[in-house]
């Protein structure tokens, strides 16, 4: 790699985005880092890192740019705002956009990318907190294989797997698809939870059982005993991101006419849960909307 190569601008410090840094940094990047609160970035930096205060100046000089950031507004407003990263890409830069994002707003990214002089791919990843921080993320990714072959050196440290959807744009599709179906079953499954305590029913027995069996086995490991026990500080992902995210595959499914009963249903409870105050604990907090409440898991 020459000296452009090794320089990666990522915009967006969260929980994904500080695990992207971090591992981006053990393989000895020049990260060129830029988040809408300035001290995040600055908390993140190594000594081979800068901090910049704008977008724009962050993508200057760099070959990739990685943005991963909560939704639409946000990323309209690092790409395309005032001192936006568009305005100041070089020509030929890979834009990597790993939020969740809809699929009108994705549309109006790719365009105007294009239009700067950058190559955009719409990369949305799975595996939440625990798979941004360990790099074994899975990758969905849209674009022409020769631009993924390209930024395949830098993802493969962010991933285990990186699968091509299809064109620019199509992986952000499959993302809404995705947690569309994790977001609903995540709804059920706290519904079933809280019918068998309505019911009198051993909560912690249901949850052990509904997290080993079935096709609840693989959510019900990973937010059962969260629900259960009421405790939803540590977010691997906000309530309010997936809301997001299924109000996003809501209006999907409306603008190609498909009918999604189930999840549209889903989708008002998410909303509901994060209108209720809750929005910025993990999405187990789902629970809390069922009233299952907080029982010793010893």
């Amino acid at each position: 790699m020459n000296d452009r190569e090794k320089r990666i601008a990522v915009i967006g410090a969260g929980v994904m985005g500080k695990g992207i840094i971090r591992n981006l940094q053990k393989q000895g990047f020049k990260l060129h880092l830029y988040n809408r609160k300035y001290e995040r970035s600055v908390e993140l930096a190594t000594s081979l890192d800068a901090v910049f205060r704008s977008a724009g100046d962050a993508v200057k000089g760099v070959k990739y740019v990685i943005s991963c950031v909560s939704d639409d507004h946000a990323s309209n407003e690092v790409w395309f705002g005032e001192d936006g990263a568009a305005y100041s890409l070089e020509f030929d830069c890979y834009c990597i956009e790993m939020s969740t994002l809809s699929l009108n707003y994705v549309e109006h990214w790719k365009k105007n990318i294009i239009m700067f002089g950058g190559i955009p791919l719409d990369c949305p990843v799975t595996g939440s907190k625990s798979g941004v921080e360990n790099g074994t993320l899975t990758i969905f990714i849209g674009g022409a294989q020769k631009d993924i072959d390209n930024v395949s050196p830098v993802l493969n440290h962010l991933g285990k797997e990186i699968i091509r959807i299809g064109n620019t744009g199509d992986a952000c599709k499959f993302k809404l698809v995705y947690n569309m179906l994790s977001g609903t079953i995540l709804v059920a499954f706290a519904e079933a939870l809280g019918l068998a305590k309505t019911m009198g029913i051993d909560l912690k027995l249901a949850g052990e059982i509904l997290s080993k069996n079935g096709w609840s086995k693989q959510v019900g490991s990973s937010k059962g005993e969260r629900m259960i026990s009421d405790l939803h500080g540590d977010v691997h992902c906000s309530l309010s991101n997936l809301a997001k995210d299924l109000h996003y595959a809501v209006e999907a499914a409306s603008s190609c006419e498909q009918m999604i009963p189930v999840s549209k249903i889903a989708a008002e409870m998410l909303s509901l849960a994060r209108n209720s105050g809750w929005g910025d604990l993990d999405m187990s907090a789902i629970g809390k909307l069922y009233n299952i409440g907080r029982i010793s898991t010893s």
